[in-house]
């Protein structure tokens, strides 16, 4: 996937999973003041897994390939619905995958809430 490609755009329906094998990709809120990352995704994650495994089809936020732009695995959310509907040991697997964002997702606001620009710049290396 190139550099910068929008995998999900923030209010469509999401018709692919991404599960990145290189890089990662960040998921961000546009706003009038400007764009704030809120989570990254790697090798570690799927790309859209909580709101097609929570039950929704569309995401506020953008989600896009934001370094070292490389290969990346897709699926079709039918397919990944029906294969995690006849497996629960994926379903188990992918919840944890969520659960994982969420934690990441608020250490990520209390990093940018908490340190300055400095601070932010080396917690996203540590967690790169």
């Amino acid at each position: 996937m190139p550099l910068q490609q929008v995998l999900i755009p923030s209010h469509t329906t999401i018709a692919t999973a991404y599960f990145p094998e290189a890089g990662f990709v960040s998921i961000t809120r546009d706003q009038p003041s400007g764009r704030v990352e809120i989570g990254l995704i790697g090798r570690e994650g799927l790309i859209g897994d909580s709101l097609i495994l929570l039950g929704d089809a569309r995401s506020p936020h953008n989600h896009f390939v934001q370094m070292a732009a490389g290969h990346m695995l897709s699926i079709a959310v039918a397919v990944l619905r029906a294969d995690v509907e006849q497996r629960p040991a994926l379903r188990r697997v992918l919840h944890r995958s969520i659960q994982a964002q969420f934690v990441q997702t608020a250490q990520t606001a209390f990093a940018n809430a908490a340190a300055t620009d400095r601070g932010r710049v080396r917690t996203l290396i540590v967690r790169g």
